[in-house]
């Protein structure tokens, strides 16, 4: 996430990635649940600037994202 930090300008940019980051920290898996499956605009906005499109291909990404669905859905309520 540094690296990113480092390479990362605007007001706008700096709070999505500073959510993410929190997000990992905390591994927040409600929190992902949340931005993928919500169509407000700001899901919409954190979605655009995910770490996931930097980090990993969009084949890992969407590992990744159906992988976390799959947990979220098989979580006890």
């Amino acid at each position: 996430m540094q690296s990113i930090r480092s390479r990362v300008t605007g007001k706008s940019l700096r709070r999505c990635l500073d959510q993410w980051e929190r997000i990992v920290d905390d591994n927040d898996i409600e929190a992902v649940h949340a931005v993928v499956e919500s169509d407000d605009e700001h899901a919409c906005e954190i979605r655009n600037h995910s770490p996931l499109s930097i980090l990993l291909s969009e084949e890992e990404r969407l590992q990744v994202l159906d992988g976390t669905v799959t947990l979220i859905d098989s979580a006890p309520s």
